[in-house]
């Protein structure tokens, strides 16, 4: 289990709130390559899942965080995230950055 450095939506110098999600996603590797994924809040004992066809685990692994963030209804609260994926970790610690630097366009 891999540990997503802290997202913190404090732009204003607000006491965040702790929040602390685990993600998950997968899909079969045959078609129609069937997939889906699922968020725990633990603290408020809150799940959500969603299953899809023609996908890819990499896109269901990323698109489980991003069902993370979006249910967060307040944008100051520090969150953690505990990912399985390596994927996912190195998108968000290591390859935004350079992705946000370049203005989110490739580099040739």
């Amino acid at each position: 289990m891999y540990n997503i450095k802290n997202i913190v939506f404090n732009k204003y110098n607000v006491k965040p709130t702790q929040i602390t999600a685990y993600t998950d996603g997968s899909a079969t590797t045959f078609y129609p390559y069937k997939g889906g994924f699922g968020v725990y809040f633990p603290r408020a004992g809150v799940q959500i899942k969603k299953g899809f066809c023609h996908t890819k685990t990499g896109r269901m692994e990323l698109t489980a965080v991003l069902y993370c963030l979006r249910s967060i209804k307040n944008k100051q609260s520090k969150v953690t995230i505990y990912s399985d994926s390596q994927y996912v970790c190195n998108t968000i610690n290591t390859w935004i950055e350079g992705w946000e630097r370049n203005l989110w366009e490739r580099v040739k």
